[in-house]
């Protein structure tokens, strides 16, 4: 299947190699190599490994933290790895040769044994991608430096919660590098025939040519243009890249890291201390000659807004830099395209754009080379050649993240394991805690034979469920509904409006103080809950989030990976129902006699009455976490604050979690707890000065005051 994915284009010196050293490895297929025969009995087999004994196979239930690249780590970066035939025989994140070592058999005792021809490759010591039904291999030294703009093996490991890491076949590039890395999990992937990248049908970047080889689609990227175009010193952007800086020839520094450094693919500009200190896997010599878009192949697609150079003056516009929209061809009128087709319409690496020009009733087509459409951004204005369109491109700053695939949240939903019961992690057994019998309500049933339904009852309003007892003493109690059993639910899991993903809706009725359903998930100590913070920090994703709530001193839980249906309940400032912590009783064998067991659950219980079809919301209560960023709230509700939860008072860090540069250098985080230090003095000097200056006017108040004013008092 890989030599079929093959583009038709004459082979490589390298290609030509590993078409010989295939050739010689199909010459006679390997046969397996049979034990010697006992006497009077079959040869003995090797016991079959299950999926958990492979190297590298399997998942986790605790989470560990992988640790973030070092700082000279983050400078230095990887290009696109080419995609060679025989790729399941050597690595995929190099340039290695596909090596098949041949194994000649000397002696072949009966005809039934292995050909001495065979080849067979050797275990040289590869790591296996962790998912499922894939064999592709990896160097181990390439598992831990291999770094691509977003992706790395190690980070795809986290995503996945996998015991190995996992090779780029089993992402979409694009939604990966856009930080949807859920997102980038799921849904129809093609493949570029000529790279390693993986990419969502609708992620497809703009300029790609899509081709069907022995049935199976394939495509060519962007990246693979044979077209190059000469770039005049007119025609490139005046900001760098990376910062977003004035980046203009004419300079008065003299720090080598200001100089002014020129793509020479694209008409991308970027300051030298902005570039990467070294880029692996390039034909050519690095000489700060590359933008971190070139390097890594990052990808413009269909509907992105976009910077295009326009080289015609049109509609009395003269040529430079103007805002536009990328277009798939399908997209294009009928009548557009037949023009286009004469311009290189289709040919890798030219992308399709419209033009909506202010003075121009109707829109303008044509086909941009790769090298001269760049991203929109926030000081993208400074590329404009008139002023007119500067307030066009304010306005698209809001609209500058290109569009990525659907988030699944049927494909999502089935990652999940449905509890019913929370599950103790890294404990012996579940906490309970021992109270007397007599710790019992004085509730009566009402006219319907209920009790126990209000806050009058004294068991409800301390947070504790009554005891069995408290219906053998006549009526209905309704205060023991996690006790219960039931069958009948009263609600559903549905898709939420306004982009919340999975929603939990009422199927009937339900009233007030009405218990709904548990919060389960995963109890965790206080130090797996800091594991798994530093997870989501490492991983960077926009479209992961956290499950965790407190349920008792120094306990968590979590819900992100095991839980119940309630973990799918949205958030609202206006809320419905609400979450508390209730002590359950549980009876147990070796209990004391005289005293009850209880546990510490988490209650989903309604605060007014929910109507059928409504969709039941509580507040989150969320505390900002060191490093991690507050999740913007879509509730709609009159008193919506705009964000979920608020920071905590011991959090001071005020960077949210997608920031790049969280990772500083050793004379970096020196200097920042130089600074912090220096702070602390200031802070302690200041608190000793308030406290000697308030000293000094009690002194003096009750000198003023004199002996007569201490008798009075």
């Amino acid at each position: 299947q890989q030599e079929d994915m093959e583009v038709d284009a004459p082979p490589s010196p390298r290609k030509l190699r590993d078409r010989q050293a295939l050739a010689l490895a199909r010459v006679a297929p390997p046969k397996k190599e049979l034990t010697p025969k006992r006497k009077g009995k079959a040869p003995m087999k090797k016991p079959r490994k299950t999926r958990k004994q492979q190297k590298g196979r399997g998942t986790t239930g605790k989470q560990m933290a992988q640790p973030l690249p070092s700082a000279d780590m983050l400078r230095l970066t990887y290009t696109v790895p080419l995609r060679r035939t025989a790729q399941l025989k050597c690595c995929i994140l190099c340039n290695e040769v596909p090596d098949v070592k041949m194994v000649v058999k000397k002696e072949a005792k009966d005809a039934d044994e292995a050909d001495p021809n065979a080849a067979e490759p050797e275990d040289d010591g590869y790591v296996t991608c962790s998912v499922a039904h894939c064999n592709q291999r990896m160097h181990p030294e390439c598992v831990e430096k291999f770094i691509c703009s977003e992706y790395t093996p190690k980070n795809a490991q986290l995503l996945f919660n996998n015991a190995g890491p996992v090779c780029p076949a089993h992402v979409c590039f694009h939604c990966f590098e856009e930080r949807q890395k859920n997102t980038s999990r799921f849904g129809r992937m093609i493949n570029c025939s000529k790279c390693v990248r993986t990419f969502h049908v609708q992620c497809l970047p703009a300029g790609a040519k899509t081709h069907y080889t022995s049935g199976k689609a394939t495509f060519v990227c962007h990246c693979h243009t044979e077209d190059v175009l000469p770039i005049k010193e007119h025609m490139r952007m005046k900001i760098c890249t990376e910062c977003e800086e004035d980046c203009l020839e004419e300079t008065d520094s003299k720090k080598d890291g200001d100089a002014r450094m020129e793509c020479r693919l694209c008409t991308n500009v970027f300051h030298k201390r902005c570039a990467f200190k070294e880029v692996r896997g390039l034909t050519q010599a690095y000489n700060f000659d590359l933008c971190s878009f070139c390097i890594s192949g990052s990808t413009i697609v269909s509907g992105q807004h976009v910077l295009a150079y326009c080289s015609v003056a049109t509609y009395g516009h003269p040529t430079g830099w103007y805002p536009a929209v990328a277009l798939a061809i399908k997209d294009i009128p009928p009548n557009i395209k037949k023009i286009l087709y004469g311009r290189k319409l289709g040919r890798v690496g030219w992308i399709p754009v419209m033009w909506v020009w202010k003075a121009a009733a109707k829109p303008f087509y044509d086909v941009i080379h790769r090298s001269r459409v760049q991203r929109i951004t926030l000081s993208s204005y400074k590329n404009m050649q008139t002023d007119d369109f500067k307030k066009e491109v304010a306005e698209l700053a809001q609209k500058f993240r290109p569009p990525t695939a659907d988030f699944d949240n049927l494909a999502m939903m089935q990652t999940i394991k449905f509890i019913s019961k929370n599950e103790y992690v890294g404990m012996p057994r579940r906490r309970l805690f021992m109270l007397k019998i007599d710790f019992e309500c004085d509730c009566k049933p009402d006219a319907n034979g209920f009790k126990c339904s209000t806050l009058k009852c004294s068991n409800r309003e301390n947070g504790f469920e009554c005891a069995p007892g408290c219906d053998e003493k006549g009526g209905i109690c309704m205060n023991r509904g996690m006790q219960r059993v039931s069958n009948k639910e009263k609600f559903k899991l549905d898709e939420a409006p306004k982009g919340k993903g999975m929603g939990v809706f009422a199927t009937e009725t339900i009233g007030k103080l009405e218990y709904i359903f548990e919060y389960c998930g995963e109890v965790i100590s206080k130090e797996e809950l800091e594991k798994r913070q530093e997870r989501m920090r490492q991983l960077r994703s926009l479209d992961e989030w956290t499950f965790a709530m407190g349920i008792a001193a120094g306990l968590t839980c979590d819900a992100r990976f095991k839980g119940s249906a309630a973990r799918y309940v949205n958030h609202s400032c206006a809320p419905n129902a609400q979450v508390k912590c209730v002590e359950v009783p549980v009876y147990m064998q070796n209990c004391p006699r005289g005293k009850i067991c209880y546990e510490t659950r988490l209650k989903v219980t309604a605060l007014r009455e929910i109507k059928a079809g409504e969709e039941i919301t509580f507040k989150y209560e969320l505390e900002k976490a060191s490093g991690l960023a507050l999740d913007v709230c879509k509730c709609g509700a009159k008193n919506c604050v705009g964000k979920i939860g608020a920071a905590s008072k011991k959090d001071t860090n005020k960077d949210e979690r997608y920031e790049d540069g969280m990772t500083f250098s050793d004379e970096e985080e020196e200097m920042d707890e130089s600074v912090v230090e220096k702070k602390n003095q200031k802070g302690k000097k200041a608190t000793a000065a308030k406290k000697t200056q308030q000293t000094v006017k009690r002194r003096a108040s009750a000198i003023a005051l004199g002996p007569a004013a201490k008798k009075s008092k």
